[in-house]
């Protein structure tokens, strides 16, 4: 298959490029090498995707984004402005990525026939509710963090294009794992750890937290293009 990516530099673009090329894809993949986290380790996953001569790289904004190949079978879009705590001044970032660029990839998309879209959603958006197992049917309010909105506001988006392509939307929950970004706790307490200083936990402590590893998501993403074309219109499903 040939594929758009979008965040390939990512920690989950990057192992989901690697599962793709292992599969045999052709890959155009796209990233602006944020400078929310260290862009050296960005650089350092495009040189494991680089090394396959099925992966194109493209430096990119994906707001300027626009597709000159032709024949591409299914969109991945997994760039986003991450994170639920940047501060005000730095909002216009999930406006800009998030809103904005969802709108104009999957305008791309849709202008170049592309009839498969598969998206990163987050959990985020049940930040406003209090029954838990969260599952896919549940009513939402709305999501505390303006990060959870904008991924919910990229659900309410994509029910715009159901009838013209096949769409999926993917709720990830915190991902974990090896080239993993360097601003989760799993991080700082690691290296707060190996320093021997103090680990700071909020809520008295009492605070619970599932992680999902970061080769069940990029498995799952995998399983998604293979099963988008039975879905009827846009789904959507907790990962």
């Amino acid at each position: 298959m040939r594929l758009i990516l979008t965040g390939c530099a990512g920690f989950i673009g990057f192992h989901t490029a690697q599962k793709l090329l292992a599969n045999g894809c052709y890959i155009l993949g796209i990233d602006n090498l944020d400078d929310y986290y260290c862009q050296k380790l960005k650089k350092n996953r495009l040189e494991f995707l680089t090394n396959n001569k099925n992966f194109k790289f493209i430096n990119c904004d994906i707001n300027k984004f626009y597709i000159d190949e032709k024949n591409f079978d299914a969109v991945i879009h997994l760039a986003a402005q991450p994170g639920v705590r940047l501060p005000k001044s730095m909002h216009y970032k999930y406006m800009h990525t998030n809103i904005d660029g969802f709108v104009h990839i999957i305008n791309q998309a849709n202008k170049k026939n592309i009839s498969r879209f598969i998206y990163a959603s987050s959990s985020s958006v049940y930040s406003g509710n209090t029954k838990v197992p969260y599952c896919e049917t549940q009513k939402l309010e709305e999501p505390n963090s303006i990060y959870g909105k904008t991924k919910l506001e990229n659900e309410l988006m994509a029910d715009r294009f159901n009838e013209k392509m096949k769409i999926l939307g993917l709720r990830f929950f915190t991902v974990y794992g090896p080239w993993g970004r360097p601003d989760m706790a799993y991080f700082s307490f690691t290296k707060k750890i190996k320093e021997n200083t103090e680990i700071t936990l909020y809520n008295h402590g009492d605070t619970q937290r599932d992680m999902t590893y970061i080769d069940d998501i990029s498995d799952g993403i995998l399983q998604s293009l293979f099963c988008v074309d039975s879905i009827d219109g846009h789904e959507i499903f907790n990962l």
